[in-house]
């Protein structure tokens, strides 16, 4: 009779563990926040005003000689947030630049489109840049008698990249920084893995003859033959890992992104002599996202930046393209019942 009851007991114990088992199993694939951490705003429209002022250069170091460092006349942007659940649109225009400087004397055209998809567990951005028109602002080391000696107006950047972070931590939300349809109710942070794909080609077209390269004929010579380079494709797959954190006090927060790794490249110079040179290279990476803000139910307000980098190589020379951007922004959460009324039967 004992082992009988044992026999029972120890299959009922059995039973117990695996369906809880089973159960933590089952829970630990599903995609969720704790809500002791995070508040979700799911039936309310945003809307916020902005402006950013961004910044963007190429910059080019040989082992000897002088850095060139090209920068394009961008304007800063002032537009509008707009959206709905996981919906967001954004209305940018160009805001007057009212400072006198060389760049200034170049009329830059650029296309600048970014594309965020946040989700609990990751975040996809795709980003694509197309600028037309540059001035080496290292032209005052030389002190040339005409600077616009060292201005292209033809020279052209493309740069695209895709990126896939995974955020491991159910207590962390990159939404409340960047969405704003969420509310980090209490600091928490998680580590990040991200894996991207890059593209990056610099080239000019407008020039006649050899000087068809976009490097200023005075520092071709500290490039060897890379020096009258005319096109530069460089292909990237990275892999990068880092943290996140936010910390809250009271209705303000801070949160910072950084991750940090390689990225293994593929790079095919067109010379003007029409060689071409492939090359394959490692450089590392890195991308810092930060935000300074203010999240209650109804108002929000804060200061964002970003930072990223593709490194790339010419030959024995370094070269770097560099964007950033700084951002204010202002808003308001209206809750969908406040707009659409149900009417009274």
């Amino acid at each position: 009779m004992k082992n009988k009851l044992f026999i029972f007991l120890l299959c009922f114990a059995f039973k117990a563990n695996y369906k809880a088992n089973a159960t933590n199993l089952i829970t630990s694939f599903k995609i969720f926040s704790d809500t002791n951490y995070i508040y979700t705003y799911p039936k309310s429209f945003l809307i916020s005003p902005f402006y950013a002022q961004r910044n963007f250069l190429i910059k080019l170091s040989p082992t000897t000689g002088r850095n060139s460092t090209f920068i394009p006349n961008m304007s800063d942007a002032f537009g509008i947030n707009i959206g709905y659940g996981n919906f967001r649109l954004q209305l940018a225009t160009k805001f007057p630049n009212t400072t006198q400087s060389i760049e200034d004397k170049v009329k830059s055209t650029y296309t600048d489109i970014n594309l965020q998809i946040l989700k609990r567990k990751f975040i996809i951005e795709l980003s694509y840049k197309n600028i037309i028109g540059f001035v080496d602002k290292d032209y005052q080391k030389i002190k040339p008698t005409d600077p616009m000696v060292y201005a292209n107006p033809n020279m052209r950047v493309i740069y695209a990249k895709l990126n896939y972070t995974h955020i491991f931590s159910d207590k962390f939300s990159a939404r409340a920084a960047y969405r704003l349809m969420e509310r980090q109710k209490r600091s928490a942070g998680s580590w990040l893995l991200t894996g991207g794909l890059s593209y990056l080609r610099l080239g000019s077209t407008g020039r006649t003859g050899n000087a068809n390269a976009f490097l200023d004929p005075n520092v071709r010579p500290d490039f060897g033959e890379y020096g009258t380079v005319r096109n530069m494709t460089a292909i990237g797959i990275s892999v990068l890992g880092g943290y996140g954190h936010t910390f809250v006090y009271k209705k303000f927060f801070f949160t910072a992104m950084g991750v940090v790794g390689l990225e293994t490249e593929r790079g095919i110079y067109q010379i003007t002599t029409n060689k071409e040179i492939t090359d394959f290279f490692i450089t590392p990476a890195f991308d810092i996202k930060a935000v300074l803000g203010y999240n209650h139910h109804h108002w929000f307000a804060g200061i964002s930046a970003h930072l990223e980098t593709n490194q790339f190589r010419m030959g024995d020379a370094r070269g770097s393209a560099i964007y950033e951007t700084v951002g204010i922004f202002v808003g308001r959460r209206i809750e969908k019942d406040k707009i659409f009324r149900k009417k009274k039967k």
